[in-house]
């Protein structure tokens, strides 16, 4: 028979199948409805003859469609999604899991919150993550810091020209450090402070001092690029007078420091010639005119050669050398010197004199007195226009 397929009818006659001659199916046969079953997801109703899946939707089971699809509108609502909401209950309620988004509308700008864990209606599991990023500051708004050592303070603005919005202004207490560039201007009462001098430079209010209250106070700070502290100065002004603790300058080369006594307002002025009552003295001023006194011996100086010119702040013995001298050794006093300044004067060494000049002032009445004799000395004293003995011995 080949490869034909051959079947027998009911009279017994065979034919070969084909499409004069059909394979013949019978019902019974045929595969039912009835017979057809299904496993999730998968459903099967033998009414119908229809298959769906199974799914959680509210709906129920969705059916195929003409193309054996799923419809879209039957489909489950996605989980994961961006949802907005105009209050925190509203966020809290939306049919969502993490991860998911929520736009916060009832923020200006609208701030967007993240949900990192489920549920959502736990606002624990929701974190802002701040404004729209398309949402600016405005550049003529306050801004502020926290000062490490003081209180919560608005106090700087972030135009192009820095400027101090003083009515808000911190107060600073205790120890504070401020970086290179901090100026404090001037303030004009506590209440109402305003700008002078450099307006154009950071500012800090500070209190008044202890004067009249139409008194005004200065204090500046500046720094170099590497933050070195160049220039200290508070100036006050009260009852028509001025203290000033230093001069202000870029390249100070040696500022001109007051202390201000505040019990009666007198000041102490740095001096190098100490003349007003009120006046202190330099180091080199103090050594010099207290030389000697109190302070257990007395400084010595020896001296060779044919002249001698001293200074006020010379030793006070001057041991004079008149060896290998063809003249008495000249010694000349300083002019001018502070009073009670005292000079002995002794020759120690060879046979030549010595002659005393009073540089301008007289010395007991005459312009120069000599010694004599080996081992002679006198001793003489500034009054505060002349000199005088007050020592001699074997002159």
């Amino acid at each position: 028979m080949g490869g034909a397929i051959y079947w027998r009818d009911e009279n017994g006659r065979v034919w070969q199948a084909g499409v004069d001659h059909p394979l013949p199916v019978t019902d019974p046969g045929a595969v039912q409805a009835a017979d057809m079953s299904a496993d999730p997801p998968l459903t099967w109703d033998a009414g119908t003859t229809t298959m769906g899946i199974t799914t959680d939707a509210p709906g129920g089971v969705p059916t195929l469609d003409g193309s054996g699809k799923i419809s879209v509108s039957e489909l489950p609502p996605l989980q994961h999604d961006v949802g907005q909401a105009a209050t925190e209950a509203a966020m809290l309620a939306l049919a969502v899991q993490a991860p998911a988004m929520c736009i916060r509308t009832d923020f200006t700008p609208p701030h967007v919150f993240m949900l990192s864990g489920d549920p959502a209606t736990d606002i624990g599991n929701w974190h802002d993550v701040g404004a729209f990023a398309a949402a600016s500051a405005d550049p003529s708004a306050d801004v502020g810091l926290t000062a490490t050592n003081g209180t919560a303070a608005t106090y700087m603005r972030s135009d192009g020209a820095p400027a101090l919005n003083q009515g808000i202004t911190p107060v600073w207490t205790g120890k504070h450090e401020f970086q290179a560039g901090v100026q404090f201007n001037d303030v004009s009462s506590d209440a109402t402070p305003t700008v002078g001098l450099s307006s154009g430079n950071p500012q800090l209010e500070l209190s008044k001092s202890d004067a009249p209250t139409d008194s005004k106070r200065w204090n500046f700070i500046a720094a170099d690029t590497s933050f070195t502290l160049r220039t200290l100065d508070d100036a006050g002004v009260g009852a028509g007078n001025v203290i000033e603790i230093a001069r202000t300058s870029n390249t100070p080369t040696g500022a001109t420091v007051y202390v201000p006594v505040h019990m009666s307002e007198q000041k102490i002025v740095n001096v190098g010639s100490p003349s007003d009552p009120k006046d202190a003295a330099t180091k080199a001023y103090v050594d010099s005119a207290v030389a000697g006194v109190g302070g257990g011996h007395l400084t010595v100086a020896t001296q060779t050669g044919a002249t001698v010119t001293l200074a006020a702040d010379s030793p006070t013995v001057q041991l004079i050398d008149t060896t290998g001298n063809v003249n008495d050794t000249a010694v000349t006093l300083p002019a001018a010197p502070p009073a009670g300044k005292v000079f002995t004067i002794k020759q120690v060494a060879g046979t030549l004199g010595v002659t005393i000049d009073g540089a301008g002032a007289n010395i007991d009445g005459t312009p120069n007195v000599g010694i004599e004799s080996p081992l002679g000395l006198r001793t003489v004293v500034f009054d505060g226009t002349n000199w005088q003995i007050i020592g001699t011995s074997g002159a």
